[in-house]
């Protein structure tokens, strides 16, 4: 899992990378919460159904899994509870 927290522990030539890699997570993680707000005010928006619907690709990727060990339906679980109000 990619740590964003303990950026020192991680050696020179791989830091620039790791922290590029917490940036993408982070990006995701906050589009795909915007995007559920969204759906959830227009639940017949094309628009927003698609983009949800690409993030979860994105989260279930190869791609994400360079990115961090984090299982990605745990993190859109929790994700949705935080807008849909639902407990985990």
């Amino acid at each position: 899992m990619v740590d964003c927290r303990t950026k020192s522990s991680f050696d020179a030539d791989t830091q620039p990378w790791r922290e590029l890699a917490c940036s993408i997570m982070l990006q995701a993680s906050n589009d795909y919460l915007e995007c559920l707000a969204q759906r959830k005010t227009q639940p017949n928006s094309k628009y927003w159904n698609g983009q949800v619907q690409e993030l979860e690709a994105f989260f279930r990727s190869d791609f994400y899994t360079l990115l961090t060990t984090v299982d990605p339906e745990l993190l859109m679980n929790t994700l949705q509870s935080r807008i849909l109000g639902r407990k985990e």
